[in-house]
């Protein structure tokens, strides 16, 4: 009989949690938050322009973006945020005890920061695009994720380089 070996918990290139792992942190989380009628949000991130980064200055470089970009998203997190790459050059948050208002302004220090420019290495600015939802009663990951997500999306159509969150989208444009 094979043995084979446990994938990992995290992603080998940046070292954050992988979706397998970030979906069982969601289910503990929820269920946290549920016992304590706390706040959940999360933040879904995307490098703008990454695909030209690739093309001009090489897929090396690139990967030394998503390595730093990993390295400066745990710096900004507390002990019990769950940062993740969420695949290509997307990133989620997990915040626990968070509620969408105080996510936003966290998203946006993110933001700041990392325009300001992310490392030595790293000679070129950098900017990212934010969405931000807080956790529903009774919703899925998967509903969370579409949200923030949608929120991500009307950020990069309004130009980039910004955080949007879920509730200031308008109805009619969900």
């Amino acid at each position: 009989m094979e043995h084979r070996q446990p994938k990992p918990p995290h992603h080998p290139l940046t070292g954050l949690s992988n979706r397998r792992n970030f979906t069982h942190v969601f289910a503990d989380e929820l269920a946290r938050a549920s016992r304590r009628n706390s706040a959940l949000s999360l933040i879904f991130a995307d490098l703008d322009h990454f695909k030209v980064i690739n093309d001009t200055r090489g897929h090396q470089v690139g990967d030394q973006v998503l390595k730093a970009t990993a390295t400066h998203l745990r710096a900004c997190c507390r002990p019990y945020d769950t940062p993740a790459r969420w695949g290509g050059e997307e990133f989620v948050i997990l915040l626990p005890d968070t509620d969408e208002q105080a996510a936003t302004l966290f998203a946006e220090r993110i933001r700041t920061s990392l325009q300001a420019g992310l490392s030595p290495a790293i000679s070129f600015p950098i900017t990212i695009s934010i969405g931000v939802a807080q956790h529903l009663d009774g919703e899925s990951l998967d509903g969370l994720i579409e949200r923030a997500d949608r929120a991500l999306y009307h950020a990069k159509q309004q130009g980039r380089n910004r955080v949007l969150r879920w509730r200031s989208i308008p109805p009619a444009s969900r």
